[in-house]
């Protein structure tokens, strides 16, 4: 865990100021980090310079400091291969956050949604991908797949996906306003 500290959590004066950031480090290098619900400019702080294979999040894809000013300085602060973002499709918060899906994928990040949701096609009835089903776990109770879950292995120096990326990709491109991928 690389955030809080005791004192920084004692000291906060919300929740989601103090939600854990943890990193899977291999050999001083950070390949994963799971943001929880902490704001960018902590995760930014605590995560820079490093390029991780995966950001988990934050805040559902939307990070809840993403209307202050100088956000965009903290997401530059990193660089991942991925966001993963664990939503909801009939979430009724608005998230993800389309403009914080944009700016990562603009910066040449892989976004990539456990579930659809109205941001990227309010019509559809169907799942984009059953990868639980696919991987042998247990479907989710409620809400349409988008990629769903993703099983990542740690090869050598590297972390690999699951053979479900290129399929997902594929199939994204029929959805009428894919945010990942940019387009209106």
């Amino acid at each position: 865990m690389v955030y809080p500290s005791f004192s920084e959590n004692v000291e906060a004066s919300r929740p989601n100021e103090t939600s854990a950031v943890l990193c899977l480090f291999h050999k001083d290098k950070i390949k994963i980090v799971w943001s929880g619900d902490a704001p960018m400019q902590v995760v930014g702080e605590k995560c820079a310079d490093s390029l991780p294979h995966l950001l988990h999040g934050p805040h559902h894809g939307g990070p809840i400091d993403r209307k202050k000013p100088d956000f965009k300085e903290h997401i530059e602060k990193l660089t991942p291969e991925k966001v993963f973002v664990s939503v909801g499709t009939s979430n009724s918060y608005n998230l993800p956050s389309g403009d914080y899906l944009k700016l990562q994928a603009s910066r040449g990040c892989r976004v990539i949604c456990t579930q659809l949701t109205k941001l990227c096609d309010n019509r559809r009835q169907t799942p984009v991908l059953q990868t639980a089903l696919l991987l042998g776990l247990r479907s989710p109770r409620r809400g349409l797949s988008c990629r769903g879950c993703m099983r990542l292995i740690m090869m050598g120096d590297s972390i690999v996906s699951d053979a479900w990326d290129a399929e997902h990709l594929n199939r994204i491109q029929s959805l009428r306003r894919p945010k990942c991928l940019m387009r209106n």
